[in-house]
This record gives C-alpha cells, structure tokens and sequence, in this order.
C-alpha cells in the first residue's frame, strides 16, 4: 500500500500533474495526495478500513474544490493501476471543460 501510493505520487508527477501536498500517516507512509492539473485539482486516498480498502479519487475544478465537500468525481478503485488508467482516460477533461464553459458564440 505504502509503496503503490509512492508510485502513483511518481507516477502523477511524469503524467504532468503538479503535487500540492501529501499527508502521511503516523507510520510515515503517504495516505493522500493532492494534485493539479490544467484547471482541476485531484485527491487520492490511500485504502483504509473507511474507503473499504479501495484506492479513492476525487476530483474538481480548482475553482470549486473542497476537501469535505461535494466534488464532481468520486470514485473507488480496487488497485493503483486501474486509479491510473482512469487518470489516463480523463487527461483531456480538462479541455473539453474549458470548451465547455467557453463564452466564444
């Protein structure tokens, strides 16, 4: 667990995300990452008893993200790869937000 949430870090790091800030349990091992990317800011969790030992993304515009509150993703994975491949998949939200809220008519 504590190595596969270093590799995500890495991982993040070489897909362009910029790391804000990590939060280490007691035993000095990384149990959240947040990150940016264009205009959305990232969450991950580590598994843990409260996240049925799945790995939790959530994820917002920067604009709106909270850290208790309602995001617009939130969503559990039963391994570091199957985080990163929805990572993979959602790496050009970020445009088709921009698109979307776009006021050129």
């Amino acid at each position: 667990m504590k190595n596969n949430m270093e590799m995500i870090k890495i991982q993040l790091q070489l897909r362009g995300f910029e790391i804000k800030d990590t939060i280490k349990c007691i035993d000095g091992w990384l149990s959240h990452i947040y990150a940016e990317k264009g205009c959305m800011y990232y969450c991950i969790v580590a598994p843990h008893e409260g996240n049925n030992f799945s790995y939790m993304l959530r994820r917002n515009p920067i604009i709106t993200f909270d850290r208790w509150d309602i995001v617009d993703l939130e969503d559990f994975y039963d391994s570091a790869e199957d985080l990163l491949e929805e990572l993979d998949y959602t790496k050009d939200l970020e445009s088709i937000i921009i698109m979307w809220g776009s006021d050129d008519e």
